[in-house]
């Protein structure tokens, strides 16, 4: 009983741990999710910048062609600096993006292993329970064919000690006749039998 108590300790131990670890999985699924979300976003906004890097240079070449005097390419360089700087802006914006976005990858990574791990933790604490369920069950039969196989011994053994004492009530009584019938006093037998013959009241 003490061990089935301490096993039955051991297995609300580890539903703990499993409820517990199937809260986490939980919390981590939804903070891949979120993560997915967030690296979905920051690979919009590459593309974006990208995009606008590519219009960028177009406006630029444009620029370039449209240089027909001193006036108009003053205005056009000034323009042409703007744009280069926008550029510069946008590339930046870009090389962040990229940063952010592999720094969210390596985080998804590291939260995918933690939810593989516990997942693999749960596994083998479901398995543990099981394995000492099967062992408290087998353990219990055990004890339960040893228990019956003693009762039956027990009881062939009365069985035994009864025979054996409904034989020696015989052979008392047998001895008692004999000595009765070898009394030294052949009336005192003849009258002792009578008296056992004699009819008992009801």
């Amino acid at each position: 009983m003490k061990k089935l108590s301490e096993m039955e300790n051991a297995l609300g131990k580890a539903s703990g741990q499993v409820e517990r670890a199937n809260g986490t999985v939980r919390r981590l699924e939804v903070e891949n999710t979120k993560l997915r979300l967030e690296m979905e976003g920051a690979k919009l906004r590459a593309a974006e910048s990208a995009a606008s890097c590519q219009e960028a240079s177009k406006k630029e070449k444009k620029t370039l062609m449209k240089f027909q005097s001193w006036e108009k390419q003053k205005a056009l360089l000034q323009e042409l600096v703007a744009e280069k700087r926008k550029l510069a802006q946008l590339l930046l914006e870009q090389e962040q993006a990229k940063d952010l976005r592999v720094q969210l990858e390596a985080r998804w990574k590291q939260e995918e292993k933690a939810t593989e791990e516990l997942l693999n933790q749960v596994s083998s604490i479901r398995k543990e329970r099981e394995l000492h369920e099967a062992s408290a069950k087998s353990k219990e039969n055990t004890t339960k064919l040893k228990a019956e196989t003693n009762l039956q011994k027990y009881k062939d053994d009365i069985k035994k000690l009864e025979i054996e004492i409904s034989q020696l009530r015989l052979k008392i009584d047998s001895s008692k006749i004999a000595t009765l019938k070898r009394g030294i006093d052949g009336s005192y037998a003849n009258r002792l039998a009578d008296v056992t013959n004699f009819p008992k009241e009801s």
